[in-house]
Formats: structure tokens, sequence, C-alpha cells
């Protein structure tokens, strides 16, 4: 019986990088921390969510996208990017796989970390630490300076933009929408309506839910929308289940999926799609931004806040009340916890 031979390896679409050619250049990073199947179907969902349909882009905006990981990672890397190039995605002009840096983040316009920094006390910390240190060398050097740098962990966000001086740190955000999602989720729920019906819930820190500013927006054109507080007539139940039920949810998701990669991935997108297509007239959203003294927090720390976005800028939304009873001790609380762990990555990395 005859063997067939090797097959040799598919060659994956590459695009040269030309000025003005209007493509926009998408890199996908990996969490460093070695190939696995989680890791795999994360990124691909990532690319079914940002690249099918053009709602976070723009329908016409046409993307190449890099997959960046480890040496380990490369083989798997390679395979998703055939597996894509294969989707034929209608946006997608290029897609390739590296763990050269330098290649990978070259001329980018958006760079998103898709798995959170190790604690500093893991085995995995040290080798992780060591990769986004390289890649945040050629992240300063080698991506554009308007380029949009996204994490899903604050800390990581937070060493990447202290590494990485050239890239102005506000274009340096972590995405904090999965928490939210969730909470339109339960209020959409209990209101009766459509998740698209609901505004302006405000995600605080990481992970503290507030509704207390939410819009439900009117079935008809012209009628003025009213708050979901008012709607919901039950202000126990959005000071205290509301965000204790978004807490559980996410665990009760882990515990029983083993994993949360389509809520976290359709996250990613919704906080890309607010950077580049901005929040309509009266609307807010949330994602994790500088402190700039509002609300009592200290300057310069990452920190999911309120926020208007113009043009790529997120504006921190002034003047939401706090409420000092259910609230203002979870803010402090999230805000001490964020700032000494994004000091202790500084000080890991300055060794």
């Amino acid at each position: 019986m005859a063997v067939a031979p090797a097959m040799a390896p598919v060659a994956v679409a590459e695009v040269a990088a030309t000025p003005n050619d209007g493509l926009l250049r998408l890199a996908l990073a990996t969490g460093a921390r070695g190939p696995s199947d989680a890791t795999a179907e994360r990124l691909l969902h990532l690319v079914q969510a940002i690249a099918n349909g053009g709602t976070v882009f723009g329908t016409s905006q046409e993307l190449v996208i890099h997959f960046l990981g480890t040496a380990a990672e490369e083989p798997m890397l390679q395979g998703l990017a055939m597996d894509v190039a294969d989707s034929t995605l209608p946006l997608v002009r290029g897609v390739s796989a590296s763990s050269d840096s330098s290649q990978a983040l070259k001329n980018c316009d958006v760079v998103v970390l898709t798995e959170e920094l190790p604690p500093v006390d893991s085995d995995l910390f040290p080798a992780a630490l060591k990769t986004f240190k390289l890649w945040s060398c050629y992240l300063d050097v080698a991506s554009k300076k308007t380029a949009q740098v996204v994490a899903v962990d604050a800390a990581l966000a937070s060493l990447l933009a202290h590494l990485s001086p050239s890239i102005p740190k506000e274009q340096f955000t972590f995405v904090s929408r999965i928490s939210l999602n969730r909470a339109v989720s339960v209020l959409a729920k209990k209101l009766g309506v459509l998740p698209n019906k609901l505004a302006n819930v405000t995600v605080w820190g990481i992970e503290d839910v507030d509704a207390m500013g939410a819009l439900l927006k009117p079935l008809a054109q012209g009628k003025t929308p009213s708050t979901a507080c008012e709607a919901i007539n039950d202000l126990a139940w959005v000071q205290g289940a509301l965000p204790t039920a978004v807490k559980a949810r996410g665990k009760a998701v882990a515990t029983g999926a083993k994993c949360s990669m389509v809520a976290q991935c359709k996250a990613i997108a919704d906080h890309l799609r607010d950077l580049w297509q901005g929040t309509a007239e009266g609307e807010w959203t949330s994602l994790g931004t500088w402190t700039d003294g509002s609300y009592g927090l200290d300057e310069g720390v990452l920190y999911s806040q309120p926020v208007t976005i113009k043009d790529k800028v997120a504006t921190i939304v002034p003047g939401l009340t706090v409420d000092p009873l259910t609230l203002r001790g979870r803010l402090d609380d999230a805000f001490e916890l964020l700032q000494c762990r994004q000091e202790q990555i500084k000080v890991a990395a300055s060794d």
C-alpha cells in the first residue's frame, strides 16, 4: 500500500504594511502560559466576535489579524490562522501567527491581551513576566503610536503602559465589560425587556455594579427614557441583590460551563466597539481607565469607571452619586487592591 506524501505547511496570507492602505492591523496575544485547548477556543471565539459582521470597527473596515504567542504556542497559533483563513470571513484581508513579537506587533492599530497575568506568587509568573517584558519592548518600538492596547487584566495593562512609554498611557485600557453585560442581562430579565433597551449601567473598580443611573430606553422614538430604578421600584434589589447576582453569575458560569469564553469574547468586542464607535449622546459605558482624582480616588491607577467616548478618547463621567452605605466602601477596597497589584507588578518587572 502506497504511503501518501507528507503535506507541506499551508501558507497563510500575510499582508505587508503600506502607508495609507486603509487596513486595520489587529494583534491578538495569548497569556504566555503555553498551548491549550482553552486558549485556542478563546482566540477563535474572539475572531468571530470581532471580525464577523463589521459591528466593531465598521462594516467596510478590512482587517489583518496577527496571532502572537510563545514559541511553544506557535504551532497551535499557525493552525488557528489557517482555520480563520479557511473561514473566508469577508472583512479579514490577511491572517498570520508568530512567536516573533517584532513582526506580530509591527504597525498594529490594536493589540488585545486575551488572558490575565498570573499571580506574582504563581510558578507561571516569572516566565510570563519575561515574555510580556519582551513583547512590551516591541510594542513600544514597532506598533503605531496611536495603537489602542486592551487587556483583560488591569495589572497587565498597567505593566505594558509602564514598559511602553512611547505610546500614550491613555491608550492602555482593561475590559470590565463582562460585569456590565451580566448586569444588563439580569436587569433585562427583571424588567422583561431586551438588553439593548438598557443603558448607563456602571462598573466600578473590577466588578462592582451600580445601576442607580441606568436608563430604560423607550420603545418608541421621541419618548423620554425612564430610569431602571423607577421601573423596578425596589431600591434594595438594585443596590444589593443585583450586584450580588452579577458576582454570583460569573462564579456559576465558571463552575457549570468551566469557562465563560463566549461572554468574555463578546465583552472584549463590545469594549473595542465602544472605543471605535463612541458612546451615544446622553449615554455612558464602563471600562478600565486611569483615575484622575474624580470620586475621591487618587490619580494614576487603572480602574473601571463610567466614561463617555469620542474619537477613541475616554472621558470620566463627572458628578454621579456614589451611595456611601452600599457602594463607597467597595470602591475604596477595589482601588486599594488594584493599586497594590499594579505597583507589585511594576516592582517585579524592575528586577
